[in-house]
């Protein structure tokens, strides 16, 4: 089983609006995927009254495999790859775009050093 979370501007079930960017965060959605990809259980955390500087710990209590990164700031997208949680980045608009893209393989984890080219010398 495969646990998922989701940052949700605008709830509305499936077609829930993915935030983008901390301070949209209303909600958490939690998707939980059977072994062969079937939607085995999906939940809702409300997180209006919370600060966005708290949601990475709300984050992390939810035991995610993965979440998806795009509206989450920098610390908090480090604390979830420090705790092994991947981080997952797409252009999803909804949820349901996020569950297909998932199932797809079309998004991309982020690596922490993916900024910096490594390789090139300094000249």
């Amino acid at each position: 089983m495969v646990r998922l979370v989701i940052p949700i501007s605008r709830p509305r079930g499936f077609f829930s609006e993915i935030a983008s960017k901390p301070g949209e965060i209303r909600q958490l959605a939690v998707i939980e995927l059977g072994d062969t990809g079937a939607l085995e259980e999906i939940g809702f955390i409300d997180t209006s009254n919370l600060h966005p500087e708290f949601l990475s710990e709300v984050f992390l209590e939810l035991e995610p495999d993965a979440v998806l990164a795009n509206p989450l700031d920098e610390n908090a997208v480090t604390l979830m790859l420090e705790n092994g949680v991947v981080a997952l980045a797409g252009n999803c608009k909804t949820l349901k775009d996020f569950i297909r893209a998932y199932l797809s393989g079309s998004l991309v984890p982020v690596v922490p050093w993916s900024d910096y080219d490594l390789e090139r010398p300094s000249n």
